[in-house]
């Protein structure tokens, strides 16, 4: 039964190319490569020849680093309830830092999160609670920089 199907499969296949090729069908011709076009090409897509890489032990760094920060404030209008703070985020340094992430208010401000991060470790966290104070932003302190947004909502 098996060597049937198959059989029939290879024989439709067979049919179907002597098809097109008694009906003359025929494919465009390549046209010769001007030079203008080897240029461009070789400027803005590679090379003539084939490509050639090399690999490294060390790590190449795309940026001196990434992160991200993003904060979230939502209140809720029932008697008694305070207003959720959200926040999130992500440290890839090239090189070894510390880091502390906190809320920031009106001459307040409370930490949410600390410690360490490098380019083979980064550090991410997310946070969220329920407090009754009024912040505005949530700010990242890491190895002598910082980076304070606002918190939406």
């Amino acid at each position: 039964m098996k060597l049937k199907k198959v059989l029939t499969i290879s024989v439709l296949f067979l049919m179907s190319a002597a098809i097109v090729i008694a009906a003359g069908v025929k494919l465009d011709d390549w046209y010769e490569v001007e030079d203008w076009e080897l240029e461009v090409c070789s400027k803005w897509g590679g090379t003539e020849e084939a490509q050639s890489g090399a690999s490294s032990s060390s790590p190449i760094y795309l940026s001196q680093i990434t992160l991200t920060l993003q904060g979230k404030k939502e209140a809720y209008s029932v008697p008694n309830a305070t207003t959720l703070y959200k926040a999130s985020w992500y440290l890839e340094p090239t090189a070894k830092v510390s880091y502390k992430v906190e809320l920031i208010g009106n001459d307040m401000s409370e930490k949410i999160g600390e410690g360490e991060a490098s380019y083979d470790a980064p550090a991410q966290g997310y946070y969220a609670d329920y407090l009754d104070a009024g912040f505005s932003y949530v700010k990242m302190t890491y190895g002598g920089k910082w980076i304070q947004v606002p918190l939406v909502g």
